[in-house]
């Protein structure tokens, strides 16, 4: 019976829009050229430049000029199987007219494909080379431990070599668990063109005006 409730929503207030004179629209999406490059291995800022000036809602004001800089962050791990990159875009800096001083806006922006998908396509790095190094090196102590322990204990019934048998393939385990478990790697290269798309509107009429 709860399956063929609905799901209830909770009652909205309509607002007015801010001028599309100054307005940048949520979820518009434009191109930036990589200015830094990117490596998954650990969190780190980003940095990138409009290929294109950035129009306002209604097309009438440029907002932001074509080399304006974005800034941002890759914080987000590869995990197996994926193959792009998420990246955050936090802040947009665009240069005025004249010799005025620049303009700054928080930019809650998200880096996608062309389809307007999450994330950047990249180089994916799965370290295969040390995972399967790491099994073939367990296996390889095994075969060698074992064959050892067999033949000294051939040669001479008093000894024991089952200590070390087993302590050689604790350690080779542990080295395999380690390599295993290796998240992959993302690469993006600087000169890489991007989208990112704006997850709120913003309004620019504080620090724009036209002239008549």
């Amino acid at each position: 019976m709860d399956n063929l409730s609905g799901t209830q929503y909770a009652t909205t207030q309509a607002r007015r829009a801010p001028p599309g004179k100054f307005r940048l629209k949520k979820y518009t999406s434009f191109q930036c050229t990589l200015i830094t490059g990117i490596k998954t291995d650990y969190p780190g800022f980003t940095k990138c430049t409009l290929t294109m000036p950035l129009y306002s809602a209604d097309g009438s004001v440029i907002l932001a000029r074509a080399g304006a800089e974005l800034r941002g962050e890759q914080k987000v791990e590869v995990r197996t199987g994926q193959s792009s990159v998420f990246t955050s875009w936090t802040e947009l800096e665009t240069p005025t007219a004249g010799n005025g001083p620049s303009v700054l806006t928080q930019l809650n922006g998200l880096g996608t494909d062309a389809m307007g998908r999450s994330g950047t396509d990249a180089e994916i790095d799965n370290h295969w080379g040390q995972k399967v190094g790491g099994a073939l090196m367990l296996s390889l102590f095994k075969d060698t431990t074992s064959n050892f322990a067999k033949r000294a204990s051939g040669s001479s019934g008093d000894n024991n070599y089952g200590n070390t048998e087993s302590t050689t393939e604790d350690m080779a385990s542990k080295v395999l668990d380690a390599n295993i478990n290796i998240a992959p790697t993302g690469y993006v290269k600087p000169g890489t063109v991007i989208n990112v798309i704006v997850a709120q509107d913003i309004d620019f009429s504080s620090v724009y005006t036209t002239r008549n």
